[in-house]
């Protein structure tokens, strides 16, 4: 059988609800409908999750195609307790995706960038008319914390999964997490934005680090987002190479003497 693609290319990009996640909405759906008279049931071929819009995402949109994304590699699950939301003209009923933190990081990942950042991912399952198009978009903001010690050792775990296939070590020095929660940034770094400066630079950079001597240093360049990783490559007391990140800044005209490797 042809592989079925969740995720949507249309003037958004979605991913379509199906499976246990759409037993559980019907539930839920039915619940609002009982309870609230203005409701008026979104139907179940229109039920998604909006993952990116905007002008940022049409002007991807013209050279995608769904079979271009991975599907999720996470548990999708919802919160049990729906909620309503009113903007202007627009009602709509929505629940919550459980795991924000996962979607956040799925989609800077599928898109290689931040796109409507303070997205809170969730399903519309009822508003005024039952047209998709009338729902309110942006239902919640994302608040955006610090990335903690405990976020560090999953962006560790999720970096030494990736370059554990060229022999490489991921470490982050202490130095790293103070500076990556610094002011100075301006924008605060997200771990969304860490997953995917790694993952770009094992695509286009894994082969030649692994080739560098120790002692080599370098600084990975996401060009895009303005963000700085300068590293140094050690040796650990298994003779295993390790990649230590030994800062990270926001800042658009870094200046470094050492090699650099754009992401």
């Amino acid at each position: 059988m042809p592989k079925v693609f969740m995720v949507k290319v249309e003037s958004i990009l979605k991913w379509k609800v199906e499976g246990p996640v759409k037993k559980k909405i019907k539930m839920i759906r039915s619940q609002i409908l009982s309870k609230n008279s203005d409701a008026v049931a979104i139907p179940d071929d229109d039920l998604h999750i909006t993952l990116a819009t905007g002008p940022e995402w049409k002007a991807i949109r013209k050279r995608a195609k769904s079979s271009d994304f991975d599907e999720p590699d996470f548990t999708i699950d919802i919160e049990p307790n729906p909620k309503v939301m009113e903007q202007g003209v627009k009602k709509s009923w929505y629940v919550r995706l459980k795991n924000q933190r996962d979607w956040k990081e799925y989609v800077m990942d599928l898109l290689q960038g931040g796109f409507d950042k303070g997205r809170v991912y969730h399903i519309s399952i009822a508003n005024l008319t039952g047209r998709v198009g009338d729902s309110v978009s942006m239902v919640e903001q994302f608040v955006t914390e610090d990335i903690t010690q405990s976020d560090l050792k999953e962006i560790e775990k999720y970096a030494d999964k990736l370059f554990a296939a060229i022999g490489i070590d991921i470490e982050f020095t202490r130095h790293f997490h103070d500076r990556v929660n610094d002011p100075r940034n301006k924008k605060p770094i997200t771990t969304a934005e860490l997953i995917g400066i790694f993952r770009r630079t094992y695509k286009r950079h894994g082969k030649r680090i692994r080739k560098f001597s120790p002692g080599a240093e370098a600084v990975i360049k996401d060009m895009r987002a303005d963000i700085n990783m300068p590293f140094v490559i050690n040796i650990d007391r298994n003779g295993m190479l390790d990649l230590v990140a030994k800062t990270v800044m926001r800042k658009r005209d870094f200046k470094t003497t050492s090699m650099e490797l754009p992401v």
